[in-house]
């Protein structure tokens, strides 16, 4: 059974690793970039709400994975683009991009048929289409709370839980929050 104080260090570990996360990120976005490219990396509303340490490293992925499966269904990419003649010669990389693609389209499908993702917000749409404004429109928070008619303290509210679930059904906790350490 867990006592306090360990379930303390836990909590006191994962902190120091998304601080690490999101100092790793900021140097990334500052190392060889021009004035323009900072500029545009900057823009990113996810990788903002990282660094500013308002979501967690695993919301960002799940974010990211979001916006790629979104582009990828929206654009008709991916598998179909590939050549049958790779697929036969079991082309390595094209396989292991296949089967990272099929894997976030699994994830994606499953999360978005989540109440999470179905809930209803105002009478306009779902919750999924407020992560999309927000991971593949890129608005910001205040652009969104605008359009969908909220404060913005609600908007991240939905956001940090609708990408939290995303992680949690994808199973990308190395410890579930919560839950009992043993």
């Amino acid at each position: 059974m867990a006592t306090l104080a360990d379930l303390d260090e836990a909590k006191r570990i994962q902190a120091e690793r998304q601080r690490i996360e999101r100092d790793r990120v900021q140097l990334e976005l500052r190392a060889n970039a021009t004035p323009e490219t900072l500029r545009h990396k900057s823009a990113n509303v996810v990788d903002t709400l990282f660094i500013d340490g308002r979501i967690t490293g695993e919301q960002r992925r799940a974010a990211h994975e979001i916006a790629t499966v979104f582009q990828v269904i929206t654009s008709a990419s991916g598998v179909r683009l590939m050549s049958w003649q790779q697929r036969a010669r079991g082309n390595e990389t094209s396989t292991d991009a296949m089967v990272r693609v099929i894997g976030a389209y699994r994830r994606y499908s499953a999360w978005r048929g989540d109440a999470s993702a179905t809930r209803q917000i105002r009478t306009t749409g779902v919750v999924a289409d407020l992560i999309f404004d927000l991971v593949v429109s890129n608005l910001g928070l205040h652009q969104a709370a605008r359009a969908w008619g909220m404060d913005q303290r609600r908007v991240l509210a939905l956001v940090r839980e609708a990408l939290y679930r995303y992680a949690e059904m994808s199973d990308w906790f190395e410890t579930k929050p919560g839950a009992p350490q043993e």
